[in-house]
């Protein structure tokens, strides 16, 4: 059963990924469509990730990161803290 807490978590774990993608495709001077096209999907696709409609695959964020010159950290920066990772790797 999920609690309320864990659902909250999710949430925003999506909307900082998100947030993060936004943030380098703005930095990179990259659309989305654009993104999209690169990933081999349509934009409608790569729409309904940004959304949060569908979830990100970590192949296609690898390739993102790929595509955009980053580290798959930076797109993944600050999700450790939200999910409750400790520095020593343990849930809080």
């Amino acid at each position: 059963m999920t609690s309320a807490h864990t659902v909250w978590r999710m949430v925003t774990y999506r909307q900082r990924l998100r947030a993060n993608i936004a943030a380098e495709l703005g930095r990179n001077d990259s659309s989305q469509t654009e993104a999209a096209a690169h990933l081999d999907m349509t934009p409608a696709g790569f729409t309904n990730r940004m959304t949060g409609k569908v979830d990100f695959r970590t192949g296609e964020l690898m390739d993102l990161a790929a595509y955009l010159k980053v580290p798959y950290s930076t797109l993944t920066a600050g999700l450790d803290e939200l999910v409750g990772i400790n520095q020593q790797g343990v849930s809080a």
